[in-house]
């Protein structure tokens, strides 16, 4: 394996990771460097990663801390923020971990998932009960040392196991910090925000999701939110599993999330799981809080090009073609690479359309009392599930991929980005395109951030 990580860790593969991974996301760690600066110097920076990950000498600064709101009466969730060149040695770690450990890389999507869970309900619904687990403080209660003993009979070799300990001990300092607070090791758990956070979890889990899933029909993780559908009478089975797999990974249920320990919950009273609600075989709809943060999104886009027409003079036909084109992105998603983005992709397992033909109609109705806009332009979020799932490329969704020159221009034109007297080449066109479309890729993304 220790070619493997040569093969990653080298200076043209930093490099690629740098402008394909790092590079597009701005953010910015304590020592404040931004990408920007630290691709002055590039090459520099590569050459001091490499010989120091060669000599084991690497050292992470402090994450800087960002607090995330989880909700009223709730802590707030912690996530650390690396620097820029700390960011670039953590990502090549994730990659090369997905190489290493591929079995514990997800693969199954979300979708995948649903239509199991209703592939089994349907066939079995009186045989079948439902259990749902949530962990408290979940990477916070990763037994460092454990983790470590799984990543070597992964046989992850020495120098990514010696980052990935110096990785998960570093600390994590608040914006005003003394010098007290970097001399501080964190002893337990993964930090949460790094590139290596999810797949680390993945690795430690993997004894739990395979002893739990022997007695299960259907058995999915997303993270620390376990959902297990099994045959009423193994119900034993099912939570002496869990008992002793939480025990061994010395995790603890969260009591007001899970189910009670020792029972199963019936099918008949449905369940939600994934940002899906379950009410029965034949009626699968979005979970209100999902379906809600939806259409609030877009209210909330309708709204700010309001008060922007009425802080300006006169027509803007510009500031018209931009709304018309973001909001029917944010209703249809879009398609980029191989990937799909956007909330109807994700949610296009529904059965009950009723929330997505209410959803038109709240569009429809605020639409109306824009003059200008023609409602024939505005895309539905009903007609996008259909065009998702039996012909996501025919044109009605954006698909980033089927850009020419031309449109690539025209879609910078219309953000102000580009005008007849630019003298900017082809390579500046698609470099500053390929940055406002990962922003518009990541505002689809943070519509389905939060569906667990």
């Amino acid at each position: 394996m220790e070619d493997s990580f040569e093969s990653v860790f080298n200076a043209e593969n930093l490099s690629e990771i740098f402008w394909k991974h790092i590079h597009p996301k701005k953010s910015s760690g304590v020592d404040r460097v931004s990408v920007g600066k630290f691709a002055e110097n590039l090459d520099e920076h590569i050459d001091v990663i490499v010989r120091k990950c060669e000599q084991h000498s690497y050292r992470f600064t402090p994450y800087l801390q960002s607090l995330k709101a989880k909700g009223p009466n709730k802590p707030p969730r912690e996530i650390s923020i690396p620097c820029v060149r700390d960011r670039l040695v953590l990502k090549a770690l994730t990659i090369y971990l997905h190489e290493v450990c591929s079995d514990c890389v997800a693969k199954d999507l979300p979708n995948t998932v649903v239509r199991k869970i209703k592939k089994s309900v349907s066939d079995d619904k009186d045989g079948l009960s439902f259990v749902r687990l949530d962990f408290s403080n979940f990477y916070g209660s990763i037994n460092q040392q454990k983790l470590i003993e799984k990543l070597k009979d992964k046989s992850v070799s020495f120098e990514a196991i010696s980052l990935i300990v110096k990785a998960i001990s570093n600390t994590t300092v608040p914006p005003m910090f003394s010098k007290k607070d970097r001399l501080v090791k964190n002893e337990k758990g993964v930090p949460q925000g790094l590139a290596i956070s999810n797949i680390l979890a993945e690795i430690y889990m993997q004894d739990f999701d395979r002893e739990v899933s022997e007695f299960s029909t259907v058995y999915h993780r997303f993270v620390d939110d376990v959902f297990v559908l099994c045959e009423t009478r193994n119900s034993p089975k099912i939570w002496g599993a869990i008992g002793s797999a939480a025990k061994q990974e010395c995790l603890s249920l969260n009591l007001e999330k899970s189910t009670e320990k020792g029972n199963l919950e019936s099918l008949s009273t449905g369940f939600e799981f994934l940002g899906y609600r379950f009410s029965s075989p034949e009626s699968i709809s979005v979970r209100y809080s999902s379906y809600s943060r939806f259409l609030n999104s877009l209210i909330g886009r309708i709204t700010r090009y309001r008060k922007e027409k009425e802080r300006s003079e006169g027509e803007d036909e510009l500031r018209k073609k931009l709304f018309v084109e973001e909001l029917n992105e944010r209703i249809t998603g879009a398609i980029d690479e191989n990937k799909r983005y956007g909330w109807v992709f994700f949610f296009c397992e529904v059965t009950d359309q009723t929330q997505l033909n209410q959803i038109d109609r709240v569009i429809i109705k605020m639409i109306s009392g824009l003059s200008e806009i023609n409602l024939e332009e505005i895309k539905r979020v009903s007609r996008a599930r259909y065009e998702a799932i039996f012909s996501p490329s025919r044109g009605y969704i954006r698909d980033y991929n089927k850009f020419s020159l031309r449109d690539k221009i025209e879609f910078l034109r219309i953000r102000g980005k580009y005008s007849e007297e630019s003298a900017m080449t082809e390579e500046q066109i698609v470099s500053l395109f390929n940055d406002i479309k990962r922003k518009n890729l990541s505002k689809l993304e943070a519509d389905t951030a939060t569906i667990s």
